[in-house]
């Protein structure tokens, strides 16, 4: 569930891990377990400032279930140590710049009407133009500290 509110912010370029995931967007959870085993391994990732991010490259309106490209990301603390990642893991660079930012309650599988919403109604009437970039979601909790109900979610939609 989401309130159609959608706040402006001028990210800066942030960069961490990631590990890659191609397949139905509700199975990137596989990728982020892999992810979180490789980061809890790595003392002084986890602390200030770390964030956890999913990247959706495709539309699932537009490509076959089985090619959807997506990546578990890691944004590692702030002052972490410089840590060199291991196949599957790769570095990843998330563009600053400016962003359309929805909140978004509940269940992952609720997700996808808020995109809709962001993307096809808050886009044409904002004036504004997406980035040829794709969106990112920040979790600001996980499943494993809240209830499904109780997720909360941030997408991130570049702008032009």
């Amino acid at each position: 569930m989401f309130k159609p509110e959608v706040a402006i912010r001028e990210l800066p370029q942030q960069h961490g891990f990631a590990v890659a995931h191609t397949g139905s967007y509700m199975k990137v959870d596989e990728a982020f377990e892999w992810l979180s085993g490789w980061v809890a391994q790595h003392d002084g990732l986890i602390g200030p400032g770390a964030k956890i991010l999913g990247i959706f490259y495709d539309n699932p309106d537009a490509t076959p279930e089985a090619e959807l490209r997506s990546k578990a990301c890691f944004i590692p603390a702030d002052n972490a140590p410089a840590v060199e990642p291991a196949p599957p893991v790769e570095r990843i660079t998330v563009p600053g710049g400016e962003y359309a930012v929805l909140l978004h309650t509940g269940p992952y599988a609720g997700l996808k009407s808020a995109y809709q919403w962001l993307y096809g109604q808050w886009l044409p009437a904002s004036g504004r133009a997406a980035a040829d970039s794709p969106p990112f979601e920040v979790y600001l909790n996980t499943p494993g500290e809240v209830a499904p109900q109780d997720l909360l979610t941030e997408i991130h939609m570049p702008l032009r």
